[in-house]
């Protein structure tokens, strides 16, 4: 009894240090009545020890993702503020996260508690305390999660030329650039308007402290895009504290909530209050205006504070990715991304890099603040699509902005990329491009395919003359299908914004980026490939390709399709593969591995042990990249007796076969029937009046025939007769 109550004092002690020694805990739901700072849809919650958790932030720190699980990381120096005003604000400390599962981020943590932005395989997800008044209770999100507050809805920004940009824009020849081995760094200064600080943190009497904890977060956000994606930092710089103004009656502003005014007083109010010497960049957050900034103006004195973002929420994705981010890259000379003119899209497209279908998706487009038939997402990824790559990079290395950095060697290296010089498809007919990359560290890569092409600008999405690819999160596959596999398994390839197949010849272009994520200097380089879509096609399977279609385990049934010219110059696809997927188009197992493509060929459909209604015939190209599907899925009974009478094959028949010129057939209630040749051409349609269940058939020739019954309950099967 005694060692009994020992162990049991021993297991609660053990639960009790335990509890102590935990950073976060799990719960089912937040308290009540309090009003939310962050409502996005789908979330995981969380209270944090926040005594501990001061103790943690040294070397290693669990987070939550959303899907409930703690992720370890590895935390680093994060450098966003300069080392003076670090000393001068201990409260505030900035850290770059290094994950065990292969993943990035960055961590703030000041007076507001810990805010943190993870890059990881399964999504970009955002840590941010509830509430505002308290650092205990938190909430971990995706990005995707996190709809757009109505007051987002409608904030167009736009972009003033400088006649430095305009110059370097005339002479820019530089190609080719991959980033990863240095990091250039930039002294940013980030004034504020009294209505901002007090929006930001939620507090009638703001301290400056405490704005600019929230700015911290904000630039900390702005850091880890930049930083991972073009290998450029943004350090505060030592008199930020000069700049950071918590009483609208008393701040040197009066644009707050005008733009065309504000974008001047921020240059005036920088450059006289700090020195133009003392800072390469600067912007000035507000609460209204929206966004505006010059274009490429890093570096160049008489604009280099001509930057603004405003927003009656400033905290947040929105506000830190979708506007900070895009001003900031204005700054550093990337140009509107987006092909359209519904909502706050009209008159702000760039017609020479407008590659993005719609409202586009990347920083430099406008997401979910286009019109509702232009909009492909609420919030931006926190990506730079492959021509605002080139432009930022270009503008940083080669142009005004390399002209004040400070380069810093980080012991990273770029990827090595391959993928293919050109390609040639059919038109209206899938494809999928693939390319390769290796890293000389042996970092994980992920990748993105991206079209570059801009199309006529501004036109509809589905009009054939705007782009026609959208932009995604970068995955673990070098490998990318157009469309997508979910619209190539509805069969609709014109309904879908940002997936939509060409139907008429012309090259398209398209980039292979690959990407290691690094946090304080990622490494990224790329490949272009070209696609010729030609006239040719579409290649598509005629059957089986309609519902109702069933098919018995172990017979033997025909595959027709459409050759189309795919098997002449310049395709030249003299010869395919048959594939079926039992699972919808997930998996393929090879049918037959090679056959010519002539438009029919004999399968055996392998046993099956019970009944499967998700069954769909592929058939590709054996030298292509291009393929097609049957449109619908059929079915694959394990034997004749579980097909329902409705849909007995058995009782369609024709004899004698083989036959003299002449054969009879039998079915049960056939509507209309089609008679091919061997090369699947269709010879002849008889359709009936009345259901009928049999009649007679003549051929012209000897060869081999296909007759297609289609009966009244919508079934269709084919029997393949030779004379």
């Amino acid at each position: 009894m005694k060692c009994s109550v020992l162990v049991l004092l021993f297991f609660l002690l053990q639960i009790s240090l335990f509890a102590q020694d935990s950073l976060w805990n799990r719960l089912l739901e937040l308290p009540q009545g309090k009003t939310r700072q962050i409502s996005p849809q789908f979330y995981s919650s969380w209270r944090l020890n926040a005594e501990y958790s001061k103790l943690k932030l040294t070397q290693h720190i669990q987070l939550p993702d959303p899907n409930g699980k703690l992720l370890e990381f590895e935390l680093s120096p994060g450098h966003d503020l300069h080392p003076e005003l670090e000393q001068q604000f201990p409260e505030i400390s900035t850290y770059r996260l290094k994950s065990k599962q292969n993943g990035y981020g960055t961590l703030v943590y000041s007076t507001f508690g810990l805010h943190a932005q993870v890059f990881s395989s399964t999504g970009i997800f955002f840590i941010d305390p509830v509430f505002n008044t308290s650092t205990e209770y938190y909430q971990s999100y995706y990005t995707h999660a996190f709809k757009k507050p109505q007051q987002f809805a409608f904030m167009p920004c736009e972009t003033l030329p400088t006649a430095a940009y305009d110059q370097f824009k005339l002479h820019q020849t530089v190609s080719g650039i991959c980033t990863g081995n240095v990091l250039r760094q930039y002294r940013i200064a980030i004034a504020c308007t009294g209505e901002y600080a007090k929006a930001a943190t939620g507090l009638q009497n703001p301290t400056i402290a405490q704005t600019l904890s929230k700015i911290v977060v904000s630039l900390t956000r702005v850091n880890g895009v930049y930083e991972s994606e073009a290998a450029i930092r943004l350090q505060l710089v030592p008199s930020e504290t000069l700049i950071v103004f918590t009483n609208p009656a008393t701040d040197p502003f009066t644009g707050n909530s005008n733009a065309n005014v504000l974008i001047n007083e921020s240059q005036t109010v920088i450059t006289n209050t700090i020195g133009s010497s003392n800072f390469d960049i600067g912007h000035t957050f507000s609460t209204g205006g929206g966004g505006l900034a010059a274009l490429g103006c890093v570096c160049y004195n008489p604009a280099k504070a001509s930057g603004i973002t405003g927003s009656g929420n400033p905290v947040g994705d929105p506000f830190d990715i979708d506007y900070v981010a895009h001003e900031i890259g204005h700054q550093f000379g990337g140009n509107h991304t987006f092909n359209a003119n519904s909502g706050s899209c009209n008159g702000n497209t760039n017609s020479s890099t407008a590659v993005e279908p719609g409202s586009g998706v990347t920083i430099m487009a406008y997401a979910g603040i286009c019109g509702s038939s232009d909009n492909l997402a609420n919030n931006s990824i926190p990506y730079f699509q492959a021509i605002s790559y080139d432009e930022i990079t270009q503008f940083s290395h080669y142009g005004l902005g390399a002209a004040c950095t400070q380069t810093l060697s980080t012991g990273n290296q770029a990827p090595q990329v391959w993928a293919p010089v050109s390609h040639v498809v059919p038109v209206s007919t899938p494809f999928v491009l693939t390319g390769m990359a290796t890293d000389p560290d042996g970092d994980p890569l992920v990748y993105s395919w991206e079209g570059t092409d801009a199309g006529v600008t501004p036109a509809a999405w589905n009009s054939g003359q705007a782009p026609f690819f959208r932009s995604y999160n970068p995955v673990a596959s070098p490998s990318r299908t157009f469309p997508t596999s979910a619209v190539v398994l509805s069969g609709n390839y014109k309904g879908t914004r940002g997936e939509y197949l060409p139907s008429v010849s012309q090259t398209l272009h398209f980039r292979l980026t690959a990407r290691d994520q690094k946090s304080g200097g990622g490494g990224l380089c790329y490949a272009n490939t070209e696609v010729n879509i030609e006239m040719a096609g579409p290649l598509e399977i005629t059957y089986p390709s309609t519902t109702g279609i069933v098919w018995a385990s172990a017979s033997t049934q025909t595959v027709l399709w459409d050759v189309n010219f795919t098997d002449l110059p310049p395709l030249n696809a003299d010869s395919v593969k048959i594939s079926l997927s039992l699972d919808n188009g997930l998996t393929f197992t090879a049918l037959v591995p090679s056959t010519k493509n002539d438009g029919m060929h004999l399968i055996s459909v392998p046993s099956v042990s019970n009944t499967n209604s998700n069954c769909r015939i592929k058939i590709e190209p054996l030298a292509g990249i291009y393929y097609t599907l049957s449109k619908r899925p059929f079915t694959i009974v394990p034997d004749l007796l579980s097909i329902p009478k409705s849909q007995t094959q058995q009782l369609l028949t024709l004899a004698p076969n083989p036959c003299q010129r002449q054969s009879k057939w039998y079915g049960e209630q056939v509507e209309s029937l089609d008679v091919f040749n061997g090369s699947g051409q269709i010879l002849n349609t008889y359709k009936f009046i009345k259901p009928q269940n049999q009649g007679q058939l003549e051929f012209p020739t000897a060869g081999l025939y296909l007759v297609r019954f289609k009966s009244a309950q919508g079934y269709s099967y084919i029997r393949v007769l030779s004379y």
